[in-house]
């Protein structure tokens, strides 16, 4: 409490982290977070919000597209038995991030493109070959993390709490982000 009585924020969640860790919990919607930031959370439509990510680089951003995929796979595995890209898609990515090198990169590409017929498949397979292209890709690497979490599959609302939960987690006990 303050000498007016207000609550303060709880500061211990942020304690070690750098400026830029808690500036992202603040644009996913922290409330503790916007207020030691001073962070206006814009009221954007989804595409732009994810958009906004790429300021926190490329781990988050897949990161990102890794959580809408978790979230829409298995209906998409329900719905269609024995197509295994998307599973591999998703695997791809969650390799890179273990071990960003050139080959696990090459790999994310390789899968993602050749899933490009995949994309008549269920609307749910969709997240996860955006996954392993946003990792595989050297350039834009946010326009895949977008189609992920705007696909068609995953309810708008649902996304951003995916996306807010698994960023959140990883942004609370990465080393990246240590002050």
């Amino acid at each position: 409490m303050n000498d007016k009585g207000r609550k303060l924020p709880n500061v211990d969640k942020f304690a070690g982290l750098s400026q830029k860790a808690v500036t992202l919990a603040a644009h996913l919607g922290d409330e503790e977070a916007i207020r030691l930031a001073g962070y206006k959370v814009p009221d954007r439509e989804l595409w732009l919000w994810v958009q906004d990510l790429e300021m926190w680089g490329k781990e988050a951003a897949v990161r990102a597209a890794i959580a809408c995929a978790e979230e829409t796979l298995p209906r998409f595995e329900e719905k269609v038995r024995g197509n295994d890209h998307p599973r591999n898609c998703l695997e791809a990515a969650k390799s890179w991030l273990a071990d960003p090198s050139e080959a696990n990169r090459i790999r994310c590409l390789e899968l993602a493109t050749s899933g490009r017929q995949g994309l008549r498949s269920p609307a749910e397979s969709l997240p996860a070959v955006s996954a392993a292209h946003a990792a595989g890709i050297e350039g834009n690497f946010i326009g895949p993390v977008c189609m992920a979490a705007a696909s068609s599959a995953l309810d708008k609302s649902v996304a951003r709490r995916v996306i807010k939960e698994a960023l959140m987690a990883w942004l609370l006990k990465s080393e990246s982000f240590q002050a």
